[in-house]
């Protein structure tokens, strides 16, 4: 019974109508009863199979019953399939999927009933999509057909093209097949782990067999799977211009091939490439990438929010606040900001970086202290949070809170050691000098003037990571200090 209140639950009000008008023309005793039954289960009226028994009120058998219901359910399917339409379903490429299959079903069946001639007709309309789209499955489907009504094949040249054809895109098909099963690996690897060990996961081994196969198909769909794993892979191994020259790539090829093109595809790969720019500190480029994303996304989905959060790295980047800002009242009026328990104390912790670069010290100091979330965890956002409070402290000239602050950072690090990574110690050490000089940013000493400088640099162990937790550099604020009380 649960299957068949299922399959209710998902009909549309026409469906339903169409299911009431196929009964209403009675030929036989089981049609008024699967009306009523179907009534029954549409109303709410009946949870379970034996409260269908008694309100039918028919002295069934079990057997009957079960014959019953099965039929009501393939009436259900064959009304979801009659009635569904291409023109309901988002993506192009996948409402190409449905009425190429449609098209052949129906193709079938007039060829089966000798209506031979309609159904080449319905077969050539499904191939122009299916060829259009790169169904290769449909296409090898369609011309088993055709063989296997074998008085419609012209001639011996014919049918030799259409066995070619068949073993063509079979193998094509094959690649494709393969490749979503190297794609899977990648992407879900714990579902592999027993037949791919250690090579499970995004790896170059893997990412080079989908690569052959992509050359060797010349497969827009096995070329989107190649290029989500290589830049991917490339991004995270801190190969930005191999990542950039691929996700131009990509974008080129999901823009223009409709087997791929789709609204959620165009905004992934700009914002693979937007990712790629914004780690080499190209801003104006991944601003655009961003946006481009920002546009495709479903304006409620979590991938927009999660795509705002760069937009706005971008903007800050930029040196671009007012956009920031607008993008920070973005994800804040977000239908899923508070879905995860991090995104908001981490959208008022984004908003108070904006606000202190602006020089709104008293807003940031607001909305740094909003929420208490991220002092709670153990994480890389806990410590920048409590840098950033200690910046601001700083600018407020508030020195006894500044000292109680650093002791009570230096204990947080005396307990989880892992975060105390060389980038934050120097951060930590540059800012207890400047406490020492009473709040001046010039002369902090040899060994705090020598961490600075690799802060700056980025030095091996003094890296910046753009999509990382420190949102504000403190060598950069440290430096635009400097400049300041030089003019001073």
């Amino acid at each position: 019974m649960e299957r068949l209140i299922s399959l209710v639950k998902i009909l549309r009000r026409g469906e339903k109508r169409l299911l009431r008008h196929l009964y209403s023309a009675i030929t036989n005793g089981e049609d008024p009863l699967r009306l009523e039954l179907f009534n029954l289960v549409e109303s709410g009226k009946v949870k379970s199979d034996e409260a269908a028994l008694i309100a039918l009120g028919k002295n069934h058998s079990t057997s009957a019953y079960s014959h019953l219901k099965n039929r009501l359910r393939e009436d259900i399917l064959n009304v979801l399939l009659l009635q569904e339409s291409p023109k309901r379903i988002a993506q192009a490429n996948r409402a190409a999927t449905f009425e190429c299959r449609k098209k052949l079903a129906q193709a079938y069946v007039l060829i089966s009933r000798g209506a031979f001639q309609e159904g080449i007709e319905v077969l050539k309309f499904a191939q122009t999509i299916a060829e259009r789209y790169e169904l290769v499955a449909e296409i090898a489907l369609m011309n088993q057909l055709v063989r296997e009504a074998v008085h419609l094949v012209k001639d011996v040249k014919q049918l030799h093209k259409i066995n070619n054809d068949i073993n063509l895109n079979l193998q094509k098909w094959n690649d494709i097949v393969h490749a979503e099963e190297l794609a899977l690996v990648m992407t879900v690897p714990s579902l592999f782990k027993e037949a791919y060990g250690k090579e499970s996961g995004i790896n170059l081994k893997l990412i080079e067999e989908l690569e052959l196969l992509y050359r060797k198909s010349d497969s827009a769909r096995i070329g989107l799977w190649y290029y989500l794993a290589y830049i991917e892979y490339s991004t995270s191994n801190s190969m930005y211009a191999e990542a950039i020259d691929a996700g131009k790539k990509f974008v080129i090829l999901v823009e223009n091939n409709p087997s791929i093109h789709s609204k959620n595809d165009v905004a992934g790969s700009n914002q693979m490439l937007g990712t790629a720019y914004l780690n080499i500190r190209d801003y104006a480029n991944s601003v655009i990438h961003f946006t481009t994303s920002d546009k495709n996304f479903p304006v409620a989905g979590n991938n927009r929010l999660m795509n705002l959060e760069l937009l706005y790295r971008a903007y800050l980047g930029l040196g671009n606040f007012e956009k920031a800002l607008e993008t920070v009242s973005l994800a804040l009026n977000h239908p899923r900001i508070k879905a995860k328990q991090a995104t908001l104390p981490r959208w008022f912790f984004l908003q108070s970086c904006v606000q202190f670069v602006c020089g709104d010290i008293d807003g940031a100091y607001r909305n740094l202290n909003r929420d208490t979330y991220l002092t709670k965890q153990r994480d890389d956002w806990n410590v920048q949070f409590r840098l950033l409070e200690i910046m601001i402290m700083i600018e407020k000239k508030d020195e006894e809170w500044i000292d109680f602050r650093i002791q009570t950072l230096r204990k947080f690090f005396a307990r989880n050691r892992k975060l105390l990574t060389p980038r934050v110690k120097a951060s930590l050490d540059i800012l207890s000098a400047i406490l020492r000089k009473g709040l001046e940013f010039e002369g902090l000493g040899k060994n705090t003037e020598s961490l600075l400088r690799q802060s700056l640099d980025e030095s091996e162990g003094y890296e910046w990571n753009a999509e990382g937790a420190e949102v504000i550099r403190l060598d950069h604020w440290v430096q635009s200090k400097r400049k300041k009380q030089r003019k001073v």
